[in-house]
């Protein structure tokens, strides 16, 4: 049986979630991946509620845009949640010259990406991942 689920929630006042581009995202990533299904939760921060995730769970100092939970596998595929933060992201579009959308949609897409299994800790699987990322958003 498949089960996709993706749920969202925002905290950060003043700031529409792009839904539909999330849900857009979610299932090209599910095809792509070939996953028949996947349980997901979303929830957009601002800076205060990420410096402590990232504190807590990490033990660093200072918030990060994106944040993902795994918590193993639900019955179709993974399970967790993946936090993104928005006053950071903003950021790093101004830096960058990108639209917030599109930054906001390549941190999901990276949540999900560690929601499967994929890290980033040498060279070699940081190119894995971001050509796995570019393949997904290219699709979007």
């Amino acid at each position: 049986m498949e089960m996709k689920k993706l749920e969202i929630f925002n905290e950060v006042k003043g700031w529409k979630v792009p839904k539909k581009k999330l849900f857009l995202a979610f299932d090209t990533f599910l095809r792509q991946e070939k996953w028949v299904g996947m349980e997901v939760v979303v929830i957009f921060v601002g800076e205060a509620k990420m410096r402590e995730l990232n504190w807590r769970w990490r033990g660093r100092k200072g918030s990060t845009d994106v944040l993902s939970f795994n918590y193993g596998s639900a019955p179709t595929g993974a399970c967790g949640e993946i936090y993104i933060c928005v006053k950071v992201a903003e950021r790093y579009t101004l830096k960058a010259g990108e639209s917030l959308q599109s930054e906001i949609l390549a941190l999901f897409v990276h949540g999900l990406l560690h929601l499967a299994g994929y890290t980033h800790e040498n060279e070699q699987k940081f190119g894995k991942m971001m050509g796995r990322a570019s393949e997904i958003l290219g699709k979007i």
